[in-house]
């Protein structure tokens, strides 16, 4: 995987990030993080948010679902996508519970 591909995988799963935070998640050189970066800000994949010391990279919204097919989900809808999971679970058990009790006689 590119520097690039890597800053953008940490950018789907992340709001938003600094160079620093990207040079102690990834282990890459701060210089590597530039080049990658400078290079995805031109090509309008990650937007620039503020100025030195304070700047953070965030993904382009707009070219979100383009990049290697990674859509960040928010957590409060993971946990209502496990929360539906598990009941369907529990719905199967039961009907299976069910069948086996009147298939049993």
């Amino acid at each position: 995987m590119t520097t690039s591909e890597l800053l953008l995988k940490e950018l789907a799963t992340q709001s938003e990030l600094s160079v620093k935070e990207f040079v102690e998640t990834l282990h890459v050189s701060k210089q590597m993080i530039h080049r990658s970066l400078n290079t995805l800000v031109e090509e309008k994949k990650v937007l620039k948010i503020g100025r030195s010391p304070k700047t953070v990279y965030r993904l382009n919204t707009r070219d979100e679902q383009k990049i290697s097919g990674i859509i960040p989900v928010p957590q409060k809808s993971l946990n209502k996508i496990e929360e539906r999971i598990s009941n369907a679970e529990n719905t199967f058990a039961i009907t299976e519970t069910v069948q086996s009790y009147f298939t049993d006689r």
